[in-house]
């Protein structure tokens, strides 16, 4: 929880740049280097610890909600949580307009964005995402356009940092 928590807290502190339009990523060849907003925050648990969180900030926001109803129902009793299997999650935090939010991730699109964040070319960071993937090969098109299309409404792929090209 307290990793999501951290990317939440530098999601919201961290820059912006200009993002690519969709039409300026569909120019791109594998040879084209890219670079994600730096608010941007990849974060792979091996629990849905966000489902926790979630919950958490419900609860939350319910008590800020009722915060002016006199009640008296042992509001000090312990939270109830759901309970959490292991189960490996994928998450993205980043900001829109000073919220921040986080979105689940597939796994290819996690380990993608990852190596775009670290610098590889666009050939090398799909097939990066694709590295052990379950994914035929017929679909993988597909889930890149998908990906790329929620990335660029999103605004999260912007032309790469001039220093991460030295």
């Amino acid at each position: 929880m307290a990793r999501i928590e951290w990317a939440f807290v530098e999601a919201f502190d961290s820059a912006d740049r200009d993002p690519l339009t969709l039409d300026q990523i569909t120019t791109l060849d594998g040879n084209s280097r890219l670079g994600l907003q730096p608010h941007l925050r990849l974060v792979a648990l091996e629990y849905p610890a966000d489902d926790l969180v979630l919950s958490l900030h419900q609860r939350e926001k319910r008590q800020t909600s009722e915060a002016g109803v006199d009640r008296d129902d042992g509001d000090d009793a312990p939270v109830s949580l759901p309970p959490l299997r292991r189960r490996p999650t994928w998450l993205a935090a980043h900001r829109v307009d000073l919220s921040v939010y986080y979105r689940r991730l597939e796994r290819e699109e996690f380990q993608m964005l990852a190596a775009i964040r670290d610098g590889a070319q666009l050939a090398a960071a799909i097939e990066a995402g694709f590295a052990g993937s379950g994914i035929g090969q017929s679909r993988r098109a597909a889930h890149v356009r998908e990906w790329f299309a929620n990335w660029a409404e999103l605004g999260w792929i912007c032309a790469p940092d001039l220093e991460s090209l030295l």
